[in-house]
């Protein structure tokens, strides 16, 4: 099974994100429940329509690193400039992992729930890919109610059965 976890970057770690989440999925990597771990790495690039249409211009420095707890038991980052991780780097590295073909479910987890998470979401549902979004390994940083509507418009739009809450018994 693998793991996709989007963005767990140190500038998305604000308080309102929690910043436990980085612990809480290391917890969850130690028990070995998946056997590729990729992470996203959003990397901010000039004239990007983040910057043109919103004014912001991406994490700096050590923002852009992904949380040390968790970066030892990663498989392999994989950067992206968009909201959706699904792009053609992930999707090769997907293809290494599973035979040469895309795998029928995948696992997603990181900030921000309402951005990366539910366009990577509808990214994999539309590849014909089973997108399982895991709620309590998700986070927004703009709080809890942000992430809470996230993860209602995943449910929405991909099935609620496609919205795993609690600790994964897989």
């Amino acid at each position: 099974m693998t793991l996709i976890i989007v963005d767990l970057q140190k500038g998305f770690l604000t308080s309102a994100a929690p910043e436990h989440l980085a612990e809480r999925l290391a917890c969850l990597l130690r028990k070995g429940i998946f056997h590729t771990v990729l992470a996203t790495q959003f990397v901010s690039v000039p004239q990007s329509p983040f910057h043109r249409f919103m004014g912001w211009d991406g994490l700096h420095g050590t923002e852009q690193d992904i949380s040390d707890i968790v970066l030892p038991m990663i498989t392999a980052v994989i950067p992206k400039s968009g909201f959706s991780c699904a792009n053609d780097a992930l999707l090769q590295k997907l293809k290494e992992v599973h035979g040469g073909e895309l795998p029928a479910k995948v696992f997603l987890a990181g900030t921000d729930t309402e951005a990366c998470v539910f366009a990577s979401a509808m990214h994999f549902f539309e590849l014909g890919v089973r997108p399982v979004v895991l709620a309590d390994y998700c986070a927004s940083s703009g709080g809890m109610a942000v992430h809470e509507a996230g993860l209602f418009c995943i449910e929405r739009a991909i099935g609620a059965m496609n919205v795993m809450r609690g600790a994964p018994d897989i």
